[in-house]
């Protein structure tokens, strides 16, 4: 497992902070890039099946909630980084709510990463370095090996 060192952390947050001056706008571009890219993610959204166009995506009030929760529940995560046994608490409770009650495969925490990525791309530019990409990715890959060990720990309903 790797971990984060000082400079990440501070890529990670410093990307964050401007990420979370608007949870809501900022949350719901990354849901709709999730869903324009990876299609198959729709599916566990019971609210999100019947929106056929991605004008319809943009404008329904369910994805803008959804990507706020998103953002806020990951500034949770990101505040903890110095303390990753918090972190894991987090990530084991987002865990067992995803796998039991939506019963959200794991691999698509992975597709969420990947949008998130590519939406900062898009966003930042030239300042997102690839020195600030490698610590979301080391970012990405704790988060995700997390969210793995619990899927594999909580017994599926």
């Amino acid at each position: 497992m790797c971990s984060l060192s000082t400079t990440d952390i501070k890529n990670i947050r410093d990307i964050w902070g401007i990420v979370c001056q608007n949870p809501e706008e900022n949350g719901r571009t990354v849901v709709i890039r999730l869903f324009l890219e990876y299609p198959q993610t729709r599916t566990y959204f019971k609210n999100f099946k019947n929106i056929d166009t991605e004008e319809g995506i943009k404008e329904s009030r369910q994805v803008r909630q959804h990507g706020r929760r998103v953002v806020m529940l990951l500034s949770k995560v990101i505040e903890c980084l110095e303390d990753w046994d918090k972190a894991s608490t987090l990530l084991s409770e987002l865990a067992d709510r995803h796998q039991q009650h939506h019963k959200v495969e794991v691999v698509n925490f992975k597709f969420l990463f990947a949008a998130l990525n590519s939406v900062y791309i898009d966003v930042f530019g030239p300042t997102f370095t690839p020195d600030i990409e490698a610590s979301w990715q080391k970012f990405y890959s704790l988060t995700y090996q997390q969210l793995e060990k619990c899927y594999s720990t909580c017994p599926s309903s």
